[in-house]
């Protein structure tokens, strides 16, 4: 009887065993979690054809290849033009105004939408329109804040145009015409950032002043966070430029640039993860410089 009994026990043991044994096996043959994520990149020259099998991108210690890459031709633009209207800017707003407007009548690709924000201690959202008439016809309308000069919350204005831009398909293009320095914003520098990033966001930064941008030797006293935030972006910085013409050039040249880069990526947690782009033909691509992956994205709408 106890051998009978020994013999069930052994038989149980085994059976177990290898019921784990399955168990395991059956965990490890599963697919993995795999994501698609999107970065933007600028392309070199700007109307290089790139395809999805001739660029990878190098994000967590892995080399992948893209699935699909988009340029301005081929999928939804969308321009959110953030400007300043604080007491500061009184004696630049027109350079602030002729600037955007010059921009707007730049542009060589399809739009999709324009949206216009007046930054400000008192910020306006305008909703955001397909007719570049109307969106001119806004710029013309701003005017200066009224009362003592002083900076302005700028990162809470560039906030809410990426907000409202999230909602749009295709490639965003987040353009700034300011002084440059933010002051008593409810958002800090780096979620601000973390937010451009995570919705792949390409800042053009554009500083009016009525005063010299930099101090001694040559230091930037305006405008530095934002000079970080469009070279993280592939984006560009102009400088207290009086040339309208060449600045609103340049953001020509960056909009037809970009590329949208889709790749899939297994096992990505949420988290800020340094990312890059190449292009095995030798073509010079310029990538943002960080993917910020989030819990949970806005959905995209038409």
């Amino acid at each position: 009887m106890r051998d009978f009994k020994s013999r069930i026990g052994r038989i149980r043991r085994c059976s177990m065993a290898i019921l784990l044994t399955s168990l395991v096996l059956s965990l490890s043959a599963r697919p993995e979690d795999k994501t698609t994520q999107t970065i933007i990149v600028r392309a070199a020259p700007s109307d290089a054809k790139v395809t999805g099998s001739e660029v990878e991108v190098n994000i967590a210690g892995k080399n992948l290849q893209a699935l699909t890459v988009l340029d301005p031709a081929t999928t939804p633009v969308s321009i959110a033009l953030v400007i300043d209207a604080g007491p500061d800017q009184t004696a630049v707003i027109n350079r602030e105004k002729e600037l955007a407007v010059s921009i707007l009548n730049a542009i060589s690709v399809p739009v999709n939408k324009l949206l216009v924000v007046r930054a400000g201690h008192e910020r306006a959202v305008y909703p955001a329109t397909s007719d570049k008439a109307e969106a001119i016809r806004l710029i013309e309308t701003l005017a200066t804040e009224p009362g003592k000069k002083s900076e302005i919350p700028i990162y809470d204005a560039m906030a809410s145009a990426v907000d409202e831009l999230a909602r749009l398909p295709g490639t965003r293009i987040l353009t700034v015409i300011a002084e440059g320095n933010d002051y008593s914003s409810s958002i800090g520098y780096k979620k601000l950032r973390d937010l451009v990033q995570a919705q792949h966001v390409t800042c053009f930064i554009a500083l009016v002043d009525h005063h010299p941008t930099r101090g001694t030797k040559a230091i930037l006293r305006y405008g530095w966070g934002l000079q970080d935030l469009a070279n993280d972006t592939a984006g560009v910085f102009v400088e207290n430029s009086r040339k309208v013409v060449g600045t609103s050039a340049r953001l020509n040249q960056l909009i037809s640039s970009l590329r949208l880069v889709t790749f899939e990526i297994a096992n990505l947690p949420p988290g800020r993860y340094r990312v890059s782009a190449s292009s095995t033909s030798g073509l010079r691509l310029r990538s943002q410089k960080w993917l910020v992956v989030a819990t949970s994205a806005p959905e995209s709408k038409d």
